[in-house]
């Protein structure tokens, strides 16, 4: 005897397209992001295994084997619009910098409200001022909790909210925003740093970087 087991499939729904912000998505460093590969040198040699054909030894005038010569690094050249980082003064830029960013839930709903944490890393500051934008309208700005010994103000306007941030030693926290909405179709919303400035006591304009954008699923 046999047992046949006999499965028919049958289609419930159609396949879903993703969005365009899933189908690409930026990369690169700090300084440089775009949607364009990184790619190896010209000059680079790459391989995905560790069984390397040793160095090719060169025959002296003697006929004796002589030691391969040693293979001169050439200097990766920056993007275009990046700092060399060969320099040596790349380090110190990046030293004197600072970096923002978010800490978001990967699912809420938006109609009880969910916090989004700021965050920050890098050397201390007197003044600095960033926008966070969302790319979905109707969600408003309910709450604004800075960090104890921060003085920090955020105005909304419509889907942007700019956020202008006291003297701060740029080290975790810096404030909890709590956005809430009436209304919403779901769906994924996009939050993103975006124009950073930051002022040390002198006045002085240093860098200020921002991370990729987060994506938070709202349930309708």
């Amino acid at each position: 005897s046999e047992i046949v087991l006999l499965i028919t499939p049958h289609i419930a729904r159609s396949l879903a397209m993703p969005n365009a912000y899933a189908q690409a998505f930026p990369s690169g460093t700090t300084e440089h992001v775009s949607t364009s590969p990184l790619r190896l040198t010209p000059a680079a040699q790459y391989s995905d295994t560790d069984n390397l054909p040793p160095p090719s030894a060169t025959k002296s005038a003697d006929g004796a084997d002589s030691p391969p010569k040693a293979a001169h690094a050439l200097p990766i050249s920056p993007p275009p619009g990046s700092p060399d980082l060969n320099q040596s003064s790349g380090a110190d830029e990046r030293a004197d910098s600072v970096r923002f960013d978010l800490a978001a839930p990967s699912q809420a709903n938006a109609k009880e409200g969910f916090t989004v944490n700021l965050l920050a890393s890098g050397r201390a500051f007197e003044k600095a001022e960033l926008d966070l934008v969302l790319d979905q309208t109707g969600l408003r700005l309910t709450k604004v909790a800075p960090r104890d010994g921060i003085a920090l103000e955020a105005k909304q306007d419509g889907n942007i909210v700019h956020v202008s941030i006291g003297k701060s030693i740029a080290d975790g926290s810096l404030a909890m925003f709590t956005f809430q909405s009436d209304s919403t179709s779901g769906g994924i919303l996009n939050l993103s740093l975006q124009q950073p400035k930051v002022e040390q006591e002198n006045q002085k304009q240093i860098r200020g970087a921002v991370t990729l954008p987060k994506q938070v699923t709202l349930s309708p």
